[in-house]
């Protein structure tokens, strides 16, 4: 928009695009983790969780900080 300016736009752009293309991997994931809630596995989900969360800390660092991708390294980053 105007208010935020063409930075910001392209900068919005790259993170929701990537974002995008990992929308079906994020539903499935969702779907199996309330499949499991289902069977009353709760642990494992919560493993699962706390492995992804690990992950992604350490991929923001990588990309963003290391690779110098930005919000770009972010979605990728946000997506594993």
């Amino acid at each position: 928009t105007s208010s935020t300016g063409d930075a910001a736009n392209q900068y919005a752009l790259a993170f929701l695009s990537v974002r995008a293309l990992a929308a079906p991997a994020v539903f499935a994931m969702e779907a199996s983790t309330g499949v499991l809630r289902g069977y009353l596995d709760t642990k494992t989900p919560i493993v699962v969780l706390i492995v992804a969360n690990v992950i992604n800390l350490a991929l923001d660092v990588l990309l963003i900080a290391y690779a110098g991708l930005g919000p770009l390294g972010a979605g990728i980053a946000t997506t594993t």
